[in-house]
């Protein structure tokens, strides 16, 4: 038989005397509770907490997650204790972590309209009181894009159903009509130039990521060693036809577009009826912001 732990016995001992003795806990401030909603949404925690090993998020990747319940809660209680080690302040912080806990659960909703100045601190706090907390799920994303697209758009969706979410659908409008297969966003960042954090409420079925949608692009899609190039009608309507893009022959460049032979191959394809000017030429050449999907 094993000899009881007495050092156990005594310590418990201990924090059993200081709850007994301790004043009644006072319900924290909301600004305490704000402070704590941060940190439930990962702000101020060191990147080697999220990612031990640079090995686990490699150069253009992607990575998937949920945030354990259990262990915010133990976050919370760890970041009350702080003010000091003693058996009486260990009471105290574990009297209040049970409210703190689900105080910060529901001011997490808040913690991003305040960043952004959507809403002032008062009336945040006094918004969510009746909100119910659910699963938090999120994203790590290490990749040229975000240093080089820094305002691409990031949108979260309930459902893959791609009779619901088209392809070639305007997520804005998405969005305005049918708000239940929106995923809010709680807090998106850039932690490094290469690095961003996304948090969701909820988690999503597929995630969207679009590259910025405030200038014009042109481009050709490459397939092995040559460029082809998707045509649009009349209506500047995309279409499933396709052409090989002509490259000029010879000269000190390579990889230069023969301009004059693509737009003949344009007319081929699709003629206008009238000569093809420069509006034509690049109604062709127009590319929509790139789009990727991830799907769950």
């Amino acid at each position: 038989m094993s000899k009881p732990n007495l050092g156990a016995r005594l310590l418990q001992a201990r924090m059993q005397l200081a709850v007994d003795t301790a004043p009644a806990t006072k319900p924290l401030p909301d600004y305490v509770n704000f402070q704590l909603a941060r940190l439930r949404l990962l702000h101020d925690l060191p990147f080697r907490y999220l990612v031990p090993d640079a090995r686990l998020l490699p150069d253009e990747s992607a990575r998937f997650f949920t945030l354990d319940e259990a262990w915010l809660a133990k976050l919370v209680t760890g970041a009350l204790s702080a003010a000091g080690s003693g058996s009486r302040e260990r009471a105290r912080a574990e009297a209040a972590a049970g409210e703190a806990t689900e105080r910060s659960a529901q001011l997490r909703y808040s913690v991003r309209k305040v960043s952004l100045g959507r809403t002032k601190f008062e009336l945040a706090v006094g918004a969510d009181k009746d909100v119910a907390p659910g699963t938090v799920s999120g994203m790590l994303l290490r990749s040229r894009l975000v240093s080089q697209w820094p305002n691409f758009a990031l949108r979260a969706w309930t459902t893959t159903d791609k009779r619901t979410i088209p392809d070639g659908v305007d997520p804005a409008g998405l969005e305005e009509k049918r708000p239940e297969l929106v995923v809010p966003i709680l807090r998106m960042e850039r932690l490094a130039p290469s690095v961003m954090l996304a948090l969701f409420d909820g988690v999503p079925r597929m995630f969207w990521l679009e590259e910025p949608h405030g200038a014009v692009q042109f481009g050709l899609t490459k397939e092995r060693n040559s460029f082809e190039l998707e045509l649009r009608d009349e209506q500047g309507r995309e279409t499933a036809t396709k052409i090989d893009v002509p490259m000029r022959l010879g000269g000190q460049l390579k990889g230069v577009v023969d301009i004059n032979g693509l737009a003949m191959k344009i007319d081929q394809e699709r003629p206008l009826g009238v000569k093809r000017g420069s509006a034509g030429l690049a109604m062709q050449l127009l590319r929509a912001p790139a789009r990727q999907r991830f799907e769950n």
